[in-house]
């Protein structure tokens, strides 16, 4: 499965079947699906309104009410420091909004009702007055293209705002995917574009709406995909999808039966609970039935007919909106989302202390000491060794020790598992041969590193570590740190996937 990082902004009115062809001077709808085009709000400000669209982008989530609110949640700014803002936040000055997007940057986009467009980079803890971005028209829709905002207007034409950007005529829909970018025109023809270049796919000429970013309707009804030249694909999944969101290495369809996922499952990203991962698709049990998609990284959200809005998955940076940094392997609705006014303010530390729990460190065996605490380079501490496990394979062995209960199911390349206030040390030891009793340094046929995980996802790499590996059996690997001298014991778990 390719790693998509996708931003979806899908809104009421999604519609399976074959839909009648607009008129040519008919008003242009974003992509192609929403009833509720640029009108007036249908509820006085600040009172319980429905949800009309939800839009997710990495860790960071907003939705449209239908009394023109935005409220929105999550971690702006990956890798770096940020306040996480674990439960929904409501964007000041908003009464009229008809499109939000999310760039990677944690910028966030919106356009009102009369056609402005508004911007804002602050932190979704810190939001002051939003800034009015200059345009040309009346812009109805805005999706992110490479972290660059693309607009599209009533009329139909599509644009960036610098001169080299492509400008497109006719777009009825637009869909983009990092710094690639899919714009339908209303004849039924499909142009690819990136930041500087536009080209029109040959061999489209009647599509009629896209499903996820790749795929599309043609209006005999057909499903048809294509690559990233254009050649045509065929269509792999259910033929009654409605849409389809894509995140890192997993994927769900919107279906008339309802929502399933398939790919990696190792934040529960695939909603139906702690499983392994998966390639046949399975329906996710939802507390209302699901009308639209939207997903993140490692999290998916899923809009309900009841305008509430229920999501599962990863959510160490508060992205599911529950207002704590805990993954969630089933849907939970997101609180006070429709209510009058925002939920309390959370950054989910707090949960996150509640949730701690000690690993037993039962039958540790000779030769191994629990440790109590772990000092690492660049003054990186462990005050408090709650759980350590240990992955070994044939030829190495990663040792994860944290000051939280760790999940032993095993975690990602290029993934941390710490949360806000917490700290993973990641212990790597390499050998010709599997791991055995022995001295482990920063070279030589027994090597180990260290590598210290923050909650931003950014690491401290070093090489210079030695140590002794004491014992190596079935159920624990544990020696001595040599400088300074310190115990660690590590429990065997499954070997990472």
């Amino acid at each position: 499965m390719v790693r998509w990082s996708l931003v979806v902004a899908v809104l009421l009115g999604a519609c399976s079947g074959k839909q009648d062809r607009p008129p040519a001077d008919a008003p242009v709808a974003r992509d192609a699906t929403v009833a509720d085009i640029a009108g007036p709000p249908s509820a006085p400000a600040g009172a319980t309104s429905k949800v009309l669209a939800v839009t997710v982008r990495g860790r960071v989530g907003c939705a449209r009410r239908a009394d023109g609110h935005v409220r929105c949640w999550g971690r702006q700014h990956d890798g770096k420091a940020v306040p996480v803002a674990a439960a929904p936040v409501e964007l000041p000055g908003l009464l009229d909004a008809v499109a939000v997007a999310v760039s990677t940057e944690g910028a966030l986009y919106v356009v009102t009702a009369d056609g402005r467009v508004l911007r804002t980079s602050a932190e979704l803890t810190a939001v002051g007055t939003l800034e009015e971005m200059p345009h040309d028209g009346e812009v109805i829709d805005v999706h992110v293209l490479d972290d660059v905002p693309y607009l599209l207007t009533r009329a139909g034409d599509a644009y960036g705002p610098l001169k080299s950007n492509p400008r497109l005529t006719d777009v009825i829909m637009l869909r983009t995917l990092g710094d690639r970018a899919l714009a339908l025109h209303r004849d039924g023809h499909l142009t690819a574009f990136t930041a500087d270049k536009a080209t029109r796919l040959a061999g489209f000429t009647d599509l009629e709406t896209l499903i996820g970013f790749g795929c599309g309707r043609r209006r005999s009804g057909e499903l048809v995909c294509w690559d990233a030249r254009g050649k045509r694909l065929p269509w792999n999944g259910p033929a009654n999808i409605v849409e389809r969101a894509a995140g890192d290495h997993f994927a769900c369809d919107l279906t008339s039966s309802g929502v399933a996922c398939t790919g990696w499952n190792d934040v529960g990203q695939l909603g139906t609970g702690r499983e392994p991962d998966r390639s046949t698709p399975k329906l996710v049990e939802l507390p209302g039935k699901a009308i639209a998609l939207a997903a993140g990284d490692r999290s998916i959200c899923a809009l309900l007919d009841t305008g509430e809005v229920a999501c599962w998955g990863g959510n160490e940076g508060g992205q599911l909106g529950d207002g704590t940094l805990r993954d969630r392997a089933t849907p939970i609705v997101i609180p006070g989302l429709t209510s009058a006014r925002p939920p309390p303010p959370s950054d989910g530390r707090g949960d996150v202390g509640q949730a701690a729990e000690e690993m037993s460190w039962a039958a540790l065996g000779d030769g191994c000491k629990q440790p109590t605490s772990l000092v690492g380079p660049a003054d990186h501490q462990l005050a408090k060794v709650v759980s350590a496990y240990a992955y070994p394979s044939t030829s190495d062995a990663q040792l994860w020790f944290a000051d939280f209960q760790l999940d032993p199911g095993g975690y990602r390349a290029g993934t941390s598992p710490a949360r806000a206030g917490q700290h993973v040390f990641e212990l790597r030891l390499a050998h010709r041969g599997a791991i055995d009793r022995g001295r482990y340094r920063g070279s030589g046929p027994r090597r180990a590193s260290l590598v210290v995980h923050d909650e931003t996802g950014a690491v401290t790499f070093t090489k210079g570590v030695d140590l002794v590996v004491e014992r190596a059996d079935k159920v624990w690997i544990c020696g001595q740190l040599l400088a300074p001298r310190q115990p660690f014991a590590a429990r065997i778990a499954k070997r990472l996937r």
